[in-house]
């Protein structure tokens, strides 16, 4: 754990004096190591990032749902940890983003920290706002072939899931100044950044009350598993 500098207790004090109290407790909070659980040792390593921060949560999901993306997707990684610690096939280890005032350093401080776990594939878990059009979106890297092959992998199976067709699906290929872009491109392993239901799309919410957080997690950890393309 980095130790406390002097200037961090001095800024503490300051906020306390001048600032909201919720100001000082994201201040303490962002002093803490983040805490990133890990499963069973299985052959294949993924990591897990959940999408925005404990700050700036992301689109919101109205009832039925009722959640943000933050909290909506740490449920997820949480559950596939559980998942995964009954399989010797895969090993997964959650990783959440700083709530840094950079969105650039934000994400190359958690990747850096996903890279020094050295995972053979990674996921970054959203879900999105399309203006109630319903889709299912999974972005890779454009240049990456096996980041392709897992991005496909996971569309069907979520296509099948959301009970959206392939029609209605979408790939998206993007590069470093695309959306999510640096995401894709900050992290040395197969990554995809995955948008698995429409929050706008009131069929979509009800599908994902009907199902639960396993029916997600079940979903990644088998997509995840398949073979991808060499």
């Amino acid at each position: 754990m980095k130790p406390v500098s002097k200037s961090d207790v001095w800024k503490a004090i300051w906020l306390a004096e001048n600032k909201p109290m919720d100001k000082v407790v994201d201040f303490l909070r962002s002093l803490l190591p983040q805490y990133s659980p890990s499963s069973s040792k299985g052959r294949i390593k993924v990591a897990v990032v959940v999408g925005h921060n404990s700050k700036a949560t992301g689109a919101y999901a109205p009832h039925p749902v009722g959640k943000s993306e933050f909290e909506f997707n740490s449920l997820v990684a949480k559950e596939m940890v559980a998942l995964a610690s009954y399989d010797d096939e895969i090993q997964v280890k959650v990783f959440y983003r700083k709530p840094i005032s950079s969105y650039s350093l934000q994400i190359d401080e958690v990747y850096s920290r996903v890279n020094r776990w050295n995972p053979d594939r990674a996921l970054e878990l959203h879900f999105n706002w399309l203006a109630q059009a319903g889709r299912v979106e999974m972005a890779h890297y454009v240049s990456s072939k096996k980041g392709a092959s897992m991005a496909k992998n996971l569309l069907k199976a979520f296509a099948r899931l959301m009970k959206t067709t392939t029609r209605k699906s979408k790939l998206l290929p993007r590069g470093k100044n695309d959306r999510g872009g640096r995401s894709l491109w900050a992290c040395k392993c197969p990554i995809v950044l995955t948008e698995p239901f429409d929050c706008s799309n009131m069929s979509h919410l009800m599908r994902v009350d009907e199902l639960g957080i396993q029916a997600f997690a079940e979903t990644y950890i088998n997509a995840v598993k398949q073979r991808t393309a060499s």
